[in-house]
């Protein structure tokens, strides 16, 4: 309410917006999880977008193709460091500021390193075969609703402190950019 007209509303301030596009369907289960789990709409507004596989190039371009036509922020890249190459990450995309969480070697490395299993691969597909054996069926990777079983908050919470990109990816979500 204005202090002069009591019926008039002050206005908005504009919330911050940011938009997570995620290499594949696994990275873009968790991260919607990790929305699910960290985020208030009241911080503003966090967009995840799946960009299908592929290398870092295709993801940025994916990137690209959103911010042509939608304004946000910031924009953060989530993707599996074995393609990197030599990619390189731009720092702004369309005006807008871009950041990248890089797991390495890839995301079920760090699903393996918050389950504490004993022995972690070095290797993206020693790492996939490991976490799709022992802990979640590949079926079952591309649902938000699996990795809240799996990695409920109180674990998240106990692991992001000894895992860098758990508590990156974490802080962005909950401050919706950095």
């Amino acid at each position: 309410m204005s202090r002069t007209d009591p019926h008039k509303k002050k206005p908005r301030s504009p919330q911050r917006t940011l938009l997570i596009v995620c290499e594949g369907y696994t990275e873009h289960a968790f991260v919607r999880h990790l929305k699910e789990t960290y985020f208030s709409r009241s911080n503003g507004h966090i967009a995840v977008q799946n960009a299908y596989g592929g290398d870092p190039s295709s993801i940025i371009k994916k990137a690209e193709k959103i911010l042509a036509s939608q304004a946000f922020d910031r924009c953060l890249l989530v993707f599996d460091s074995d393609r990197i190459g030599k990619t390189k990450i731009p720092e702004k995309v369309c005006r807008t500021t871009v950041k990248s969480i890089i797991p390495r070697p890839c995301i079920e490395n760090l699903f393996l390193r918050v389950l504490n299993s004993k022995s972690i691969p070095r290797t993206t597909d020693l790492c996939k075969k490991e976490f799709d054996t022992k802990h979640l069926k590949k079926h079952k990777k591309t649902e938000p609703a699996t990795y809240a079983i799996l990695f409920p908050e109180t674990l998240l919470e106990k692991k992001r402190g000894a895992i860098t990109e758990l508590d990156q990816l974490i802080l962005i979500i909950q401050n919706c950019g950095w």
